[in-house]
């Protein structure tokens, strides 16, 4: 009795242990340095059969069959023609944009018909806003005490020519607060050049003073 019962035990024991030692044993095919190795029967019987071996397990080829090894991801291929060339995207809402300023904090008009320059800037080529601002005084810091004047200022492009106008009203005023000037232009300079702001009194036997000037100019995409 007790030997037919330990007959099936001792079976399952036997199968798990064959399952395990061949789960341990599967074959490294390729090896670690992605390596087929195969052997190749040279003559016959069975001429030129193939079968992968597995070096790891000491395995070779036979005298009657040659080593043929091979990678298994192959050699590099040549580099195909470039392809066709996308289309351009949208530029940024700022990619081209830049600033460019200079300031002069008190200057002398002349008298008309001449004319002094305030402020100067030189740019690159391209389209710009542009805009100076700048304050006529009563009575200066630089031998203008007592000008009493109307003031005109122009925005000029590098050729002289007048692309805005402002004009100051001094004259009349009994307080020596400030009379500002305003110009706001656009430009479009191919070859760049020096833009510049002239101002000149227009009334009066003294000089006018014009105060904290500023010229500033933003480099733009285009200019409508």
């Amino acid at each position: 009795m007790k030997r037919k019962l330990l007959r099936p035990a001792v079976m399952a024991l036997v199968i798990v242990g064959a399952l395990v030692v061949g789960g341990i044993a599967y074959a490294k095919i390729p090896d670690a340095s992605g390596v087929i190795h195969g052997c190749y029967k040279k003559s016959s019987p069975n001429q030129g059969t193939l079968r992968v071996i597995d070096t790891d397990k000491a395995q070779t080829c036979a005298n009657s069959e040659t080593s043929l090894d091979w990678s298994q991801t192959g050699p590099q291929g040549p580099q195909g023609p470039q392809g066709i060339q996308g289309i351009q995207g949208p530029e940024g809402p700022s990619g081209s944009s830049h600033a460019y300023s200079t300031s002069n904090d008190a200057v002398d008009t002349l008298l008309a018909p001449n004319s002094n320059t305030i402020t100067s800037l030189k740019l690159p080529a391209g389209d710009y806003v542009v805009w100076a601002t700048g304050s006529v005084v009563k009575s200066g810091i630089t031998n203008t005490t007592g000008s009493v004047n109307d003031v005109k200022c122009a925005l000029d492009d590098p050729d002289d020519n007048s692309v805005a106008a402002s004009e100051a009203t001094a004259n009349g005023l009994d307080y020596t607060d400030a009379v500002p000037y305003t110009l706001v232009a656009t430009m479009s300079l191919p070859s760049g050049g020096t833009i510049t702001v002239h101002c000149t009194t227009l009334t009066g036997t003294v000089n006018s003073e014009v105060d904290f000037n500023s010229l500033v100019a933003t480099k733009v995409d285009a200019v409508n």
